[in-house]
């Protein structure tokens, strides 16, 4: 889930100088960031030595009441979509649905020179990103009222993938809880099964997108919806979640 982003980033080793970053955490405001938005660099940061990568994050929250976001400035973690021990500048967007928190969003700038991780880079990033979603037209594919998942009868099976989260093989309905579908992009490989993850047995929907500073380009494009109507990890809707989100970056407009 988007929430926990940051608890599935890993800390990383490369070999050389240390790097210098900023490290403050946690600047919280009660309204979606947004480029007109940023917070000011806290006074009070520290700086801390990073084995791998300075990092920039923002995560914004939908609320029962109203929204809330997150700024934190770290040191030595990178998203598990990277090649391993990867010392890559890239940066990192996610998109989540699902009903009890309506949507949730989360960027990771990281890099790799001594307090790149600053305000003015942090700044230029969202300012170069564009992040939109309408993924609550996707609320009609979780939770189907009362009805048990078994009564609903069918989970689309199909898989091309060597994807982590996809079952090798295909579950009996009777001991599945909710359908899946993955999609993982450069190239494309598709699953459609039931989960066998704990993790993946709550309904949502979400997309999450890498970009690579190094040749400029988009490193990958995954998409998982969980959900639990009838058919509903058709391999029609990653085409429709395709189409309800743009997740891009501008490296032009960055490097201006």
């Amino acid at each position: 889930m988007l929430f926990a982003i940051l608890a599935f980033f890993i800390l990383t080793f490369h070999k050389g100088l240390p790097l210098k970053c900023y490290h403050y955490d946690e600047q919280h405001v009660n309204f979606w960031i947004d480029t007109k938005t940023l917070p000011s660099f806290p006074t009070n940061y520290s700086v801390v030595e990073a084995k791998h990568q300075c990092a920039a994050t923002i995560r914004w929250f939908t609320l029962s009441d109203g929204k809330e976001s997150f700024v934190d400035y770290r040191n030595d973690v990178i998203t598990p979509m990277l090649p391993e021990n990867s010392s890559l500048s890239f940066v990192y967007a996610g998109i989540h649905r699902e009903l009890l928190t309506a949507s949730t969003r989360a960027l990771v700038y990281g890099c790799a020179i001594d307090y790149c991780n600053n305000r003015t880079n942090l700044l230029k990033i969202l300012t170069s990103l564009l992040l939109t979603e309408n993924f609550a037209l996707l609320d009609v594919l979780f939770k189907n009222g009362t009805r048990n998942f078994t009564d609903q009868s069918s989970c689309v099976e199909f898989s091309n993938s060597t994807h982590l989260k996809c079952p090798s093989s295909a579950t009996p309905l009777s001991s599945c809880s909710n359908c899946l579908l993955l999609e993982k992009e450069s190239p494309q490989e598709l699953c459609a099964r039931c989960p066998n993850e704990p993790s993946l047995r709550d309904d949502y929907a979400q997309r999450e997108v890498v970009f690579l500073f190094k040749n400029r380009t988009r490193l990958t494009d995954e998409i998982t919806l969980a959900c639990r109507t009838k058919g509903c990890n058709a391999l029609a809707n990653v085409n429709r979640i395709h189409r309800l989100s743009k997740i891009e970056f501008d490296f032009k407009n960055f490097f201006a």
